[in-house]
């Protein structure tokens, strides 16, 4: 039997988070006779894209895996805290751009032109309401538009506009209604008033990250012989999202959250990671692949 730790990559965070896993390395092989099964460390690359974790799945090396476990850091919260939500943890990710096409005009003609930047913002109003009123309210749903471009001079009304954003959910079968609602809010606020069109291009980077409760039984004991019970609590179910969930979908698995210092709030000027987590993850690290092969 073999139980997967995976580790992370490229930024700050992802660079502790390797730290750590290598540290759990050092301390397993101190251990090794104590270990009845194998214990895979997997340093992934292409998390940003989403799609890493496919990228390790498709290459081997899960093959015969029977459940994963992995670390992300919690900058805001105090080394040594250690923390999951149960079921679903992580909401799915994915990225949107809708493309309003219409006519192009002098800026002091705008009867002649079919007003594609007003039939942008029209529409990026427009698909609020989605969430609002064509969701079921007991579902936890968010659309939020990150940029705008159209335009290439102060007094020209450009024939083309696209706003690009992201939708994060955790049931499954919004990979295709999502979509099909925003091009349908999208499309009736661009033609209603200023008689131009709209194009959807939709991409399902990362999936729902679901943590087994069994599977983070183990973790939560691990955690307490290292930290303590006082640290080792419940996690808030967030929207962000991780590649994680591909794991999680491919064998049970557990994605836990280890404070890093309370210096604020990840992707954020005040953003910053305490040494002293990584002792700490390392050995919570280990801990879990001995309790986890002990079965």
């Amino acid at each position: 039997m073999s139980a997967f730790l995976p580790g992370v990559r490229g930024t700050c965070s992802e660079r502790i988070a390797a730290a750590m896993l290598l540290g759990a390395v050092r301390l397993l092989l101190g251990h090794r006779d104590e270990l009845c099964g194998t214990v895979r460390f997997v340093f992934q690359p292409e998390e940003e894209s989403g799609e890493g974790a496919e990228t390790v799945i498709r290459s081997g090396a899960l093959d015969g895996a029977f459940l994963c476990f992995g670390i992300h850091a919690a900058p805001d919260y105090p080394v040594g805290f250690f923390g999951a939500h149960e079921k679903e943890a992580l909401a799915a990710a994915a990225e949107f751009t809708v493309t309003i096409h219409g006519k192009a005009a002098h800026g002091a003609t705008p009867h002649a032109s079919c007003d594609s930047i007003s039939a942008a913002c029209a529409a990026v109003q427009a698909i609020q309401g989605v969430v609002s009123r064509r969701i079921n309210p007991m579902d936890n749903v968010v659309v939020s538009v990150g940029m705008i471009n159209g335009g290439s001079a102060f007094n020209i009304i450009p024939d083309r506009c696209s706003f690009t954003g992201t939708c994060r959910y955790f049931r499954k079968s919004y990979d295709t209604e999502l979509p099909e609602l925003l091009l349908e809010a999208a499309s009736g606020a661009a033609a209603m008033s200023f008689g131009c069109t709209a194009e959807l291009d939709y991409k399902v980077h990362t999936k729902a990250v679901y943590n087994d409760p069994a599977v983070m039984e183990i973790a939560k004991a691990a955690g307490r012989e290292i930290v303590g019970d006082e640290l080792v609590s419940d996690y808030p179910q967030i929207m962000a999202g991780d590649d994680f969930g591909a794991y999680s979908d491919y064998a049970p698995s557990a994605y836990f959250f280890l404070g890093g210092g309370g210096h604020g709030p990840g992707h954020n000027g005040s953003f910053c990671l305490e040494d002293g987590m990584l002792p700490v993850g390392s050995a919570i690290h280990a801990s879990f692949a001995l309790k986890a092969l002990r079965g």
